[in-house]
Order: structure tokens, then C-alpha cells, then sequence
């Protein structure tokens, strides 16, 4: 997978340096959360899959994935569950189609 970006431009050093030390497991979060949109998923459905699937970490750091993924293009929007915004991956529409129909 193409590392995504980690920090904006505009944040101060340090957030650029906190993020190219924790770039491996932002990497490792990525990945998951991708499988997790194999299927349309709101952010905290997806989050919560990775945490019963993988462990290791808490629901919220996989649920912040999701904007990097979307910034990315990795992930696209398709739909609503009650307020919240469901999710499915994007390879160029290989899955996910629905947001094209």
C-alpha cells in the first residue's frame, strides 16, 4: 500500500516527527481498516471489526484511520446509516461500485 500522508503541512515539527516514528503502525491501521470496508461500514462498525479481528488496539485508533483513508481515495462514501456515513473501499471501483451506479 502507498503510505499515506501522516501529518499536514501546516502542523508544527514535532507532529511531523511524532508521525514518521509512528508511521509503521499507522501503516499496519491502514491496511486493516481497508479490509474492514471490503463491506459498506460506518467508521465505528469498521473500527469495532478490527478490534474483535486484530486486537492490539483500541476502537478509536482504528476509527481515525478512516479520514486518511477517504483523503486518499482509498475509501469513498456511499450511503447513511441513521446520522452516520457509511464507508466502502475504492480501488478505483473494483469493489465498491455502488458509488458509481
Amino acid at each position: 500500500m502507498n503510505q499515506l500522508p501522516l501529518f499536514r503541512t501546516t502542523d508544527p515539527e514535532t507532529s511531523a516527527e511524532s508521525a514518521e516514528y509512528i508511521a509503521p503502525k499507522l501503516s499496519e491501521l491502514q491496511e486493516r481498516m481497508l479490509i474492514a470496508f471490503s463491506f459498506p461500514r460506518t467508521a465505528n462498525t469498521a473500527a469495532e471489526y478490527c478490534v474483535e479481528r486484530y486486537g492490539e488496539h483500541p476502537a478509536e485508533s482504528y476509527r481515525k484511520r478512516t479520514h486518511e483513508l477517504l483523503r486518499a481515495g482509498k475509501i469513498v462514501v456511499v450511503g447513511k446509516q441513521g446520522r452516520a456515513r457509511m464507508f466502502a473501499r475504492c480501488d478505483q471501483c473494483q469493489v465498491g461500485r455502488m458509488h458509481h451506479a
